[in-house]
């Protein structure tokens, strides 16, 4: 049976909002929501909080079962891709393409994903053994099918060159990653020059509410406000 692990990624620089992963939601840290919702899906060999901020990982180290692992400035920078977090995890975790491993990667900005979502998303992970990836997405509106981009002052489609005459419900539905959950194995990672896998996804459909993802105090702000009324 194959292990399960996951990786909770926490940069402590953020430009939007000052130490945003610990800042306070309903008067708890952001990361925490994460956390408790990795703990209560109770199916993980190890849940990892990964960050190059001490102050973080203060945050989640009284949590029982999980491991938190400091990580060098050179993976913390704005630029760094997820990829290089994940591969610096599990490099430093001494897994390889050999492992026999599932892995998800839970973005601590998406405080409304629940325990539920993850069993479910694993669920359909495992059921589909010729993928490489499940990611949470949202349904969003199929009219930008319709799109055109500029490439040297000529439009070129973004779907196909009849979509901009179609009816809407004529065209497929359209789907935005949300950035909650990224279920991939060890193999398939490292086969993939340590990339996070980019074909063979399938998607997991997530609500509006459970695909907020906070990057702005006005997020937060609108988080609150849902908190509020539950």
């Amino acid at each position: 049976m194959s292990s399960l692990i996951a990786i909770i990624p926490a940069r402590g620089g953020s430009k939007g909002v000052p130490e945003k992963n610990i800042y306070l939601l309903a008067g708890r840290p952001l990361i925490s929501y994460t956390v408790e919702a990795a703990l209560a899906a109770d199916i993980f060999t190890k849940i990892i909080v990964s960050s190059d901020s001490d102050r973080i990982l203060n945050k989640v180290q009284s949590q029982l079962n999980v491991l938190t692992q400091i990580r060098p400035k050179e993976f913390s920078l704005d630029d760094t891709p997820s990829d290089s977090v994940v591969q610096y995890v599990l490099e430093s975790n001494d897994y390889d393409e050999g492992s026999d491993v599932d892995i998800v990667l839970l973005q601590p900005t998406s405080p409304f994903r629940s325990s539920r979502s993850i069993i479910e998303s694993y669920n359909l992970f495992k059921s589909r053994n010729s993928i490489e990836s499940v990611i949470g997405v949202k349904e969003v509106d199929n009219k930008y099918l319709k799109s055109y981009v500029s490439e040297e002052g000529a439009l070129l489609p973004v779907y196909k060159q009849s979509a901009a005459y179609c009816r809407r419900q004529d065209l497929p539905k359209l789907y935005m990653p949300n950035g909650a959950i990224y279920w991939f194995t060890a193999m398939t990672f490292f086969q993939g020059d340590s990339q996070i896998p980019r074909d063979n996804l399938i998607p997991f459909e997530m609500s509006d509410e459970e695909s907020i993802d906070i990057d702005t105090l006005k997020d937060f702000e609108l988080a609150e406000n849902i908190l509020l009324v539950k």
